[in-house]
């Protein structure tokens, strides 16, 4: 494991233009979640690919008919249905499978689209491109300077640091 920092301005940049990116979806999450009540919006999140939306969580859950039930393995996210589950006949079937198709529609219009991208910022630091597909990556970013601790090779923006910095760093955001 190594350390590093820089405060070169491109670098910098890619940072600050990835966080604009992700506040701005995070802000598309919340004004698409307040269509749908006790909705919460959920985001996946990975140094490899960035930020995207990736569903809503509801409190209480949705119903049955309508909405798939919550999934635990992706922390409680439910959806409209792709079709109606057996039970429902008749008149009833054909009003919900109207109201399903609305859903589904409203849904996948409004719901927010694109990513954060993360690889612009990695590639300014020249860990993109699967720089760090086998490699541990961390980073701490300041308002002038960004810490990284990775057993990849950046490029010659950043220059190495004692662990002993990268730490003060991080304990500084605690």
């Amino acid at each position: 494991m190594a350390y590093y920092k820089t405060s070169d301005a491109g670098v910098l940049a890619a940072w600050k233009k990835y966080r604009e990116e992700a506040d701005r979806l995070q802000v598309l999450g919340n004004e698409f979640a307040k269509r749908y009540e006790g909705a919460s919006p959920l985001f996946s999140t990975s140094f490899h690919s960035g930020r995207r939306f990736f569903g809503l969580k509801f409190k209480p859950e949705m119903p049955q008919p309508l909405w798939t039930k919550p999934d635990p393995k992706a922390e409680g996210s439910q959806f409209p249905r792709s079709s109606l589950p057996p039970g429902s006949k008749g008149d009833e079937r054909k009003a919900l499978k109207i109201e399903l198709t609305k859903l589904r529609e409203d849904f996948n219009e409004h719901k927010p689209k694109g990513e954060a991208d993360m690889q612009p910022f990695l590639d300014s630091m020249g860990l993109g491109g699967g720089a760090l597909l086998f490699a541990s990556y961390k980073h701490i970013a300041k308002d002038d300077c960004l810490y990284v601790s990775t057993s990849a090779k950046p490029s010659s923006v950043m220059t190495e640091i004692l662990g002993s910095e990268f730490e003060a760093a991080e304990n500084a955001d605690k």
